[in-house]
């Protein structure tokens, strides 16, 4: 089996390292390419949506040439910003992979099917963890708080930096 997952090869960040970790997850079980286009002999379509660099009109045309209609496609979101399209999630006729609960409640509201929703939590590795009062030190924070929140990762709307805010104040 051939995965063709489009996303920018000079991605960095979090979209990188869900990419690479994808890729390792599928081992040698199936073939896999980073790419901006699928080719026609592509058995699944992977696209790493990204909005600064893939307006809903990417996916839309993609899905409509002859050659991939067929072809089961796959959308990862990373966020859903508000788009003056909104539309387009509905009319796509993917599926999509997103990691959160909030995601999957916008695309309901925006009338996409359930059975095209998969959630599929995914959360920050932490690779080298340190003692609380060595990074504490390090971020030179002198602060007499039992506890600090962190947003690792881009903070956006569309990935549920309201839910922090409304976390935090309910602290």
């Amino acid at each position: 089996m051939k995965i063709c997952l489009i996303t920018e090869p000079t991605a960095t960040g979090g979209i990188y390292r869900y990419t690479t970790d994808l890729i390792a997850a599928l081992g040698d079980r199936v073939e896999t390419r980073i790419a901006m286009e699928p080719n026609p002999s592509d058995d699944i379509i992977h696209i790493q949506h990204a909005w600064g660099y893939m307006p809903p009109e990417f996916i839309l045309n993609m899905k409509t040439r002859p050659e991939l209609n067929l072809k089961p496609f796959i959308v990862t979101l990373h966020e859903i910003p508000l788009w003056p399209h909104e539309n387009w999630y509905k009319r796509a006729g993917v599926d999509f992979i997103i990691g959160n609960t909030m995601m999957e409640r916008e695309l309901l509201r925006l009338e996409v099917s359930q059975e095209k929703i998969h959630v599929i939590p995914h959360g920050a590795k932490i690779w080298n963890p340190i003692p609380k009062q060595e990074a504490r030190r390090k971020l030179e924070l002198s602060i007499p708080y039992k506890n600090i929140i962190t947003q690792p990762g881009f903070a956006s709307w569309g990935k549920g930096i309201s839910e922090v805010i409304y976390a935090v104040s309910r602290i």
